[in-house]
């Protein structure tokens, strides 16, 4: 643009370029209402870093408040539950994309601005010319040699500094949001059925009457202890029990489960040799035929078995054999009653085969050197009168113990047909319930068998009182709950809060401020562009 040397130098707001004039126009003479025309261009112009920091600042306050700490679900789960959009972590990453572009526009009107009022202020210097426009807005930088070495300069120079950086921090904000695994508890509760639907009473009669029957049992219940302890979840010291398998995620939670418990108070292994009665039960249960043995409820001897690790535990005083202590039945009707509610505590012996393949020819039980629960000698290490051509070495223990259920007001869902009290040790209040004496009685039966399975890999070497205390309180969980979902209909509804896995958002604070903070520099500019503007304008007139 041709100005005479005395002509006053024009400082232009933001025209498009249809607007501009012509090079070989005539010049425009001063407006004496000037301040008022830029004034009133001005509130056009600036309405875009004005939406741009009340954008950025909203931006911030969703991401501080809403987004920080949201439970955004997976990939598989639904969208829509009761009618609720529930968000993924995809949709938020959209929603910041969507507004870093929205903050992009801005940015990008602001600039064009600022270009168009730096390309007019450096016209009115030597150093730029008409043909370097596009360049300038090509590279939104004008050359070096059009802002070096006058006051324009400077001003140009500070003006790029706040506002070219912009379009590069949206990574800051971007990259702002971490996600963790969480998870949230459904707010409607569902409905699960406390007892199996396949449950019998008639089952029940024909228990007492058929032994056959019983040795199935027997399998099943030792089945459910696998079920249960299978090595999903470390065994803490909870109990557990079998539910229906209704689906329901891991980690659910059901309220007022009945759940089977069975306590070790104390447990000792003794140096001398076992009482005598105890050891004629075993003896009699090693070598004993179907109906002689005092411990089996099932018409099998549980010792009878010579595999190492196999176990047992009984009551000495209170061995009803396989027809003892049965509740009423009718003569007319296929038909048992339940049993009544009953609480066992007090003391038990637990017998454990060590080693069941010594020969006669080599060195006897007591000097046993190593058996699968490791180096260590046995003071207690006893044999029964043998008949075969090796010995079998037992060990035993005295068992402090309490069993029956516990009521418990929040269980959680191991897998979906397993739940665990929440409630351990002093916590559980152990109640009388039926099933809990002929669990017991069974138990002897059940631990054999489940001890022989081992499929929960119930560990053993240097582990022979860890050993027998899960082994006890697996078979009692099993023989109880097969018990119950066996013969006992229960129709009584339990409440279960369902479980989901979230992805949790952590938004990082620093980064989130650290972004406005550098979003800042663009209102900055525009208060530097409205001092240069009156400068100019003062310097001109």
């Amino acid at each position: 643009m041709a100005t005479s040397k005395d002509s006053p130098a024009h400082f232009y707001t933001s025209v498009p370029p249809s607007e501009k004039p012509d090079v070989g126009a005539q010049t425009i003479e001063p407006n004496p209402k000037g301040p008022a025309n830029v004034s009133s261009r001005l509130r056009t112009t600036y309405l875009f870093p004005i939406l741009h920091i009340l954008w950025c600042i909203l931006l911030v306050v969703c991401m501080l408040i809403l987004l920080d700490g949201y439970h955004a679900i997976l990939p598989e789960a639904p969208r829509y539950v009761d009618s609720q959009l529930r968000l993924r972590v995809s949709d938020v990453t959209t929603i910041i994309s969507v507004a870093l572009v929205v903050t992009r526009l801005l940015v990008g009107a602001w600039m064009g601005v600022v270009l168009w009022n730096v390309i007019f202020v450096l016209l009115e210097t030597p150093g730029l010319h008409l043909s370097e426009v596009t360049q300038t807005f090509t590279y939104k930088v004008p050359p070096w040699h059009a802002i070096r070495g006058n006051k324009s300069g400077f001003f140009v120079v500070g003006l790029l500094l706040l506002v070219v950086p912009q379009p590069l921090i949206g990574p800051l904000i971007s990259g702002a949001v971490d996600w963790d695994v969480g998870f949230k508890y459904s707010a409607d509760l569902d409905q699960t059925q406390a007892g199996y639907p396949g449950a019998s009473p008639l089952l029940w009669f024909w228990y007492y009457y058929s032994s056959e029957d019983r040795r199935s049992y027997v399998r099943r219940a030792a089945a459910y202890a696998s079920i249960a302890w299978d090595g999903t979840a470390i065994d803490e010291g909870h109990c557990r029990h079998i539910m229906n398998d209704d689906g329901f995620p891991v980690n659910s939670s059901v309220l007022d489960a009945t759940i089977p418990c069975l306590q070790i108070h104390s447990i000792k292994f003794p140096t001398e040799y076992p009482p005598d009665d105890v050891f004629q039960i075993v003896n009699l249960s090693v070598h004993a035929a179907t109906y002689d043995d005092g411990l089996t409820r099932v018409k099998d001897p549980p010792l009878s078995y010579g595999i190492d690790g196999n176990a047992v535990l009984f009551d000495k005083d209170d061995r009803p054999g396989m027809l003892g202590n049965f509740p009423n039945k009718s003569d007319t009707e296929f038909r048992m009653d339940v049993p009544s509610a009953y609480l066992y505590s007090g003391i038990l012996h637990a017998v454990i085969l060590i080693n069941g393949t010594v020969s006669l020819n080599g060195n006897n039980c007591t000097d046993l050197k190593e058996s699968i629960f490791g180096m260590k000698k046995f003071n207690n290490i006893f044999t029964p009168n043998e008949r075969g051509n090796y010995y079998r070495c037992f060990t035993y223990a005295v068992v402090n113990l309490t069993a029956g259920v516990v009521r418990s007001p929040k269980s959680t869902y191991l897998s979906s047909r397993v739940i665990q009290g929440d409630a351990t040790g002093s916590e559980v209040l152990i109640q009388p319930a039926p099933w809990v004496q002929e669990a017991m009685y069974l138990m002897p039966d059940v631990m054999s068998v489940f001890s022989m399975m081992n499929s929960s890999g119930l560990s053993t070497w240097e582990n022979l009182e860890e050993y027998v205390t899960r082994l006890i309180r697996y078979s009692y969980q099993g023989s109880w709950d097969m018990l119950s979902r066996s013969f006992e209909p229960h129709n009584k509804l339990l409440s279960v809060r369902r479980y989901e896995q979230r992805q949790v958002a952590q938004v990082s604070r620093p980064r989130v401020f650290g972004w406005l903070g550098a979003s800042l520099a663009l209102t900055l500019s525009w208060a530097l562009l409205v001092l240069g503007q009156k400068f100019f304008f003062e310097e001109n007139c």
